[in-house]
């Protein structure tokens, strides 16, 4: 399992990529979580896969995380 600053830890379960965010996000913590997606997903695409995200805890984030979400999936 790999644990983010505060507000997010991943793992993979077989094929799941599991997620569990918490917590109110800054842009630097947007820019780790993104980081740290990239570096887990890149095995799993060579097969089939699932990302489960369990927002329950999320507070949202200021507005400096909604540009690190927009220059990832561009």
């Amino acid at each position: 399992m790999m644990i983010g600053h505060d507000s997010f830890d991943m793992w993979v379960d077989n094929q799941a990529f599991l997620v569990r965010i918490n917590g109110a996000w800054n842009e630097e913590e947007a820019r780790l979580y993104f980081t740290k997606l990239n570096e887990t997903v890149k095995d799993l695409i060579k097969q089939p896969w699932v990302m489960i995200v369990y927002l329950n805890g999320w507070e949202l984030g200021t507005p400096g995380t909604d540009l690190v979400a927009d220059e990832v999936i561009q």
